[in-house]
């Protein structure tokens, strides 16, 4: 079997890849291990760079479609704690959007489909040879490709692969651990989306309203001396989560900060999309915007070299946050973001609506600056 077009990976940015080649009258095939559909620990914020990627990628009408069959909830507060204390709590400018990630990952992979894709779903691959563009399937069968997108998320298989065999290839540093669990109402209840500082090492744990549901998780980064587990269920205690019995704990390594060096393998046309190239948002662990975009950009491009062009803004936006979201870590500069936003509840509200919703992060102190400068003239008017 052959196809021009070997993608790896049936999620968001593996469907975005597929889908935009298929615009473009392109022979492409994807792979994925799993069935499709599949349960994924994400939180699934879901925010308008997202919707405008996806918007680009499906049509408005499409994308309309989408968003409804997916949306799960859209919370108005935005609750910030150091540990159990309540920092500030604001209403956000723009509703905070959480989708369900199993039907959208569902819905984009139905649409590839639609438009003539091939997705091979519950196969493994058990072995690629760079070299002869080749991957060999558990059935033993053999697949022969021109390009490869690797979509295949944090432990991607193609990544440990190329490791082995690519000289000079820089994999990505090592994921976090995160830790979830979806409780009912009736055993915990809380509004809005909820960020806990302190309560992990250089990370933050959350409880998102997600309906009937609350979501709840952390994250720990590799490295740090304790049981994730164990501050988990503390935390989940300290709430006072009832039943926790009822709810067990699923883990997965996500990438935070540690995006992939060089994002593609030029010589062997291989690219990387989404969370196997480490194309996830440092400060918020957002990952669906970096997604669907960072698949478009490879469903754009004729070869790996021409996808590192596409993809460089996105990548040098990651790691410039990465070495913003080292700077929140430090204790002086986490007091001076704690005084800042227990002083100032309408600051988190520009924050959130300019930084996160939107696509790039200024400096902190600048947007503080911004901020300032912009209440004084509201107060002026008034």
């Amino acid at each position: 079997m052959t196809t021009e077009y070997l993608i790896v990976g049936a999620g968001p940015s593996g469907c975005a890849a597929g889908i935009t080649l298929c615009k473009h009258g392109k022979e492409c095939m994807i792979i994925e291990r799993y069935p499709l559909g599949r349960r994924k620990l994400c939180a699934g914020v879901f925010t308008r760079k997202s919707q405008r990627a996806l918007d680009e990628l499906l049509g408005a009408e499409t994308a309309v479609k989408c968003y409804g069959e997916c949306l799960v909830s859209r919370e108005k507060q935005l609750v910030l704690w150091k540990d159990m204390e309540k920092l500030v709590a604001c209403d956000t400018r723009f509703p905070i959007t959480l989708i369900d990630r199993p039907k959208f990952d569902y819905f984009l992979a139905k649409h590839f489909m639609e438009q003539g894709g091939t997705i091979l779903d519950n196969t493994n691959i058990v072995s690629i040879s760079f070299d002869d563009r080749t991957v060999t399937l558990e059935n033993g069968e053999k697949i022969t490709y021109k390009n490869l997108i690797a979509a295949d998320g944090a432990n991607s298989f193609v990544e440990r692969e190329a490791k082995k065999q690519v000289v000079g290839f820089l994999p990505k540093d090592e994921s976090i651990l995160a830790m979830e669990i979806n409780v009912d109402r009736e055993d915990f209840s809380i509004d809005g989306v909820n960020l806990y500082f302190e309560i992990v090492p250089e990370t933050y744990a959350w409880a998102f309203s997600k309906a009937d549901k609350v979501c709840l998780g952390l994250g720990k980064l590799q490295g740090k001396d304790f049981s994730a587990q164990e501050v988990f269920t503390q935390f989940l205690k300290k709430l006072g989560v009832k039943n926790l019995d009822k709810y067990p704990l699923r883990g997965a390594m996500l990438p935070f900060g540690n995006t992939m060096p060089v994002p593609a393998i030029p010589s062997a046309d291989v690219m990387f999309v989404g969370d196997a190239g480490g194309l996830v948002e440092p400060v918020t662990g957002e990952g669906i915007f970096c997604a669907l975009q960072s698949g478009i950009f490879a469903g754009d491009s004729r070869n790996a070299e021409e996808y590192l062009e596409k993809v460089k803004f996105l990548h040098r936006l990651i790691k410039k946050d990465a070495g913003y979201q080292k700077l929140l870590t430090m204790p002086r500069m986490m007091r001076f973001f704690y005084h800042r936003v227990k002083d100032n509840p309408g600051f988190m509200e520009h924050f959130y609506s300019t930084q996160i919703e939107e696509v790039c992060f200024e400096k902190f102190i600048q947007i503080y600056l911004k901020y300032k400068l912009l209440y004084r003239r509201k107060k002026d008017k008034s």
